[in-house]
């Protein structure tokens, strides 16, 4: 599964902390996985591709939603999501 995540423009929309997501899909609903950005935080109006590969058995199938999370730490924890595309399920 390939994931762009898109950071808003707003004034410190961008985060350094800890992020996770869950994926639901028509078969199942996936653990919390830890996201691991290029450069370590999510920049403000950056878009960041991140590849997540499913055992066979764990696989959602076709995804009908994806759940963020952060903690808000870090130094910048307002993080303002803008757009979540899901391809290659």
């Amino acid at each position: 599964m390939h994931l762009r995540i898109t950071t808003g423009t707003h004034l410190l929309a961008g985060a350094d902390g800890n992020a996770w997501i869950q994926v639901v899909g028509a078969r199942r609903r996936s653990q919390w996985l830890r996201l691991w950005p290029p450069g370590g935080g999510f920049r403000r109006g950056e878009t960041v591709d991140i590849r997540i590969d499913f055992d066979e058995r764990l696989d959602p199938g076709p995804v009908s939603q994806v759940h963020l999370h952060h903690d808000f730490s870090g130094t910048y924890h307002g993080w303002f999501v803008d757009e979540v595309e899901v391809d290659g399920v």
